[in-house]
């Protein structure tokens, strides 16, 4: 118990440096790529691999494979439980929404229901997901992202193109909970005794709304997981990072995380309650490193 404490003493300074950052600056704006200069042009994507397996895919309504299923495009809201394979490269068009816990809540009922109607998204060791320039993965409050990669078979998020050294040619993958935000001195929009808040997320208005005050809350696993290339700005103080947790509990996994960005944008910004994480941080152009 007193490790704890001391933990989450030492964790509190270090995310309330994220927490001066605009939350609500980006409503009704769209997300404009920014990376200290010219970025990088969006390449030609990369050709799919060999062919896949048609009988073995399994349909939904926010997902596309071309003929012959090796390459599976996501878009919309992912409205169930579902398993990206490491068979497919997927790839994510626009903003893919996991969940629909990005809504405004007032009650601890509409939390609740919220939990209720949670869905799981589950991507396999060695699975490779790219992203469109518009690109962003963004998990809802409520819903999880199970992303157990391995050391041998990590998961790897990125653009098109096969390497790994773009400036900002796509968003980046967002998690969002029903955790406190804290501010300076313990304060904040989501500090405090009540169960409802609704704290405005950065990156546009696809991002909209996260926090609570569970400090358990749990938003899944992320372990050997690689995101590269990402970060993208929506308007002044607001931005989307390689890896962006908002709002996140402790009892989500975060370990072995390689987060890389050649923007002038963070590798990753945290804006939650973790009790542990690993994150390797690469940042160039003039970033720092991560936010918290």
């Amino acid at each position: 118990m007193i490790k704890q404490k001391l933990l989450i003493a030492f964790l509190v300074p270090l995310l309330a440096i994220a927490a001066g950052c605009g939350g609500d600056d980006g409503d009704n704006v769209s997300i404009n790529i920014d990376a200290g200069g010219d970025p990088t042009d969006p390449p030609d994507p990369t050709p799919p691999p060999g062919g896949g397996d048609c009988d073995t895919v399994v349909e939904a309504e926010f997902v596309e494979f071309n003929d012959d299923c090796s390459v599976g495009t996501l878009f919309g809201t992912v409205n169930e439980d579902y398993t990206l394979t490491s068979g497919i490269q997927w790839r994510l068009d626009d903003t893919v929404t996991v969940g629909d816990g990005n809504q405004q809540v007032e009650t601890q009922d509409d939390v609740d229901a919220i939990k209720a109607a949670g869905v799981t998204l589950t991507i396999e060791p060695g699975t490779d997901i790219r992203a469109f320039n518009t690109g962003s993965l963004l998990v809802t409050r409520g819903s999880k992202l199970i992303a157990d990669g391995t050391a041998t078979d990590p998961i790897t998020f990125s653009s098109l193109d096969d390497d790994f050294d773009g400036l900002g040619e796509w968003g980046g993958l967002i998690i969002q909970g029903f955790a406190p935000q804290y501010g300076q001195g313990g304060t904040g929009p989501c500090f405090g005794t009540g169960v409802v808040c609704n704290v405005e997320g950065e990156g546009g208005t696809d991002i909209s709304v996260y926090g609570g005050n569970d400090p358990a809350d749990d938003s899944g696993v992320l372990r050997y997981v690689r995101v590269a290339e990402g970060g993208l700005v929506a308007g002044p103080n607001n931005e989307i990072n390689g890896v962006t947790l908002q709002g996140v509990g402790y009892t989500t996994v975060l370990e072995y995380i390689q987060a890389v960005s050649y923007t002038h944008l963070r590798a990753h910004e945290t804006r939650s309650v973790i009790s542990y994480a690993v994150f390797c941080l690469k940042s160039g152009g003039g970033g720092g490193g991560g936010g918290g």
